[in-house]
């Protein structure tokens, strides 16, 4: 059986969880924070396993995870992907590259490698420098 391991779900990251259970895959869910479950009621139902470990170190998760014995470690939210990528690699699974994880957080830098998007005057040069002079 599939198993994973989602780190601190957040919005879209509870769609994954919620989605991977309907799959019938293993879904464990890495949390920094066992007061405040970031699943709702429902998936806590669904018996989702919820760990409590430092999730902004990826050596910790790596350890918790390798307790498991797992197919994938992904990020729950952004500010997870590079904690998520180098647990991943620890473990030998696949996983985005350090330089693709931190571009996930850093959205500037990741403008400036990608092609701007297409764009048109919706009026002319000239009439943009007569309504602004």
């Amino acid at each position: 059986m599939t198993a994973i391991i989602v780190i601190e779900p957040r919005s879209s990251g509870t769609a994954l969880v919620a989605s991977a259970v309907r799959l019938g895959v293993a879904t464990h869910v890495f949390s920094a924070n066992c007061d405040e479950p970031p699943l709702s009621r429902k998936l806590q139902a669904a018996t989702v396993p919820y760990t409590m470990v430092d999730t902004a170190s990826p050596n910790a998760v790596a350890v918790a995870a390798c307790a498991i014995g797992v197919d994938a470690i992904v990020p729950g939210c952004e500010y997870a992907t590079g904690v998520a990528a180098e647990s991943a690699a620890l473990h030998g699974l696949p996983h985005l590259q350090p330089e693709a994880a931190a571009l996930t957080r850093d959205k500037h830098s990741a403008a400036c490698i990608s092609p701007p998007p297409h764009w048109r005057f919706l009026c002319s040069p000239s009439s943009h420098i007569t309504a602004t002079s």
